[in-house]
């Protein structure tokens, strides 16, 4: 039998069924990875509350023994500072005589003093110390961490768990269908739909524009178009997270375009990608589309720079 707390969560059934095994007695450290919106974050504060016995309705920020982690904004990735104050934390008497929980939230934003440091608290916790990372990107985060994880990972609700949810929320079939297509497997998304349509559907309309002006405009006019994308990015205090939007709509977008230009869709479909994985680096997201446009005009790779080739992207 699943526990209360999962009781509102859709789909990802196994890994709850694991999860409720699980908070008898956890394990050190887990790894929640999966697409954005698919659900792990909130399966992860539902397992936070359950390790800490914390009842519905009382948040859990209040509670003395649970620390959260997350990327302040307008900073390149999780400071050691703010690590070593988790170990500290962790490292503590329970206040409540129960368990300790760290959830440390975007793990791959971690830097590398920071993963050095939490190496051996994660490998050698104190008792009843449990820590959560959360990520989209699990190879970004050094293996030598990741290792000493419990690996959760999600993957995309299936129609079955989807529908009945969304028939609840939306009685219009046109709506709904809107909202399946925007979800695409990923409750978070629908729920971001369903907060700002318009928002939402003006923010597709700029991608499908995008995605157009790099399937058929001449290079020059690319080249304007992301240069113009660029400094709207850099303008916004969170950069990182702004590109991070920018590009999960046109990743939304391209969809169609395999069936018409499935040659150009896939040379973009990589070229985002890379951008993707340089979105939170010293280096811009521009680059990796720009080159996903000029790479089948260029003649050699073998002057071409360290930072645009694949094996760095």
């Amino acid at each position: 039998m699943l526990l209360p707390v999962f009781s509102d969560v859709i789909g990802h059934q196994k890994v709850k069924e694991v999860l409720t095994h699980a908070v008898r007695q956890p394990g050190s450290g887990y790894l929640f990875s999966g697409p954005d919106g698919v659900g792990k974050r909130t399966v992860a504060l539902r397992f936070v509350r359950a390790l800490l016995d914390q009842p519905e309705g009382v948040s859990l920020e209040s509670h003395p023994d649970f620390i959260r982690v997350i990327r302040e904004e307008g900073t390149k990735d999780i400071s050691i500072e703010r690590v070593r104050e988790v170990i500290k934390r962790m490292q503590m008497t329970s206040a409540r005589g129960g368990r300790r929980v760290a959830l440390i939230e975007q793990a791959d934003q971690l830097n590398e003093s920071g993963v050095n440091a939490l190496l051996k608290v994660v490998e050698e916790p104190s008792p009843g110390v449990v820590f959560l990372f959360i990520t989209e990107q699990p190879d970004a985060i050094p293996a030598t961490l990741r290792s000493r994880l419990i690996s959760i990972s999600f993957s995309r609700v299936s129609e079955a768990d989807l529908l009945p949810w969304i028939n609840g929320i939306e009685p219009d079939p046109d709506r709904r269908a809107r909202i399946r297509q925007v979800a695409q497997g990923c409750p978070g998304l629908a729920q971001r739909y369903v907060a700002d349509p318009d928002g939402w559907d003006a923010r597709v309309s700029d991608a499908e524009r995008l995605i157009s002006v790099l399937q058929t405009a001449t290079t020059g006019v690319q080249c304007g178009t992301l240069e113009r994308m660029a400094r709207r990015m850099e303008s916004e205090e969170d950069v990182e997270a702004a590109w991070r939007q920018s590009l999960l709509f046109c990743m939304h977008a391209l969809g169609s375009s395999f069936r018409e230009q499935p040659r150009v869709a896939s040379e973009l479909a990589l070229g985002l990608l890379h951008a993707w994985r340089l979105a939170g680096t010293t280096l811009s997201p521009r680059l990796a589309l720009e080159w996903a446009r000029v790479r089948p005009f260029y003649p050699s790779e073998r002057t071409l720079s360290s930072f645009l080739s694949s094996s760095y992207l």
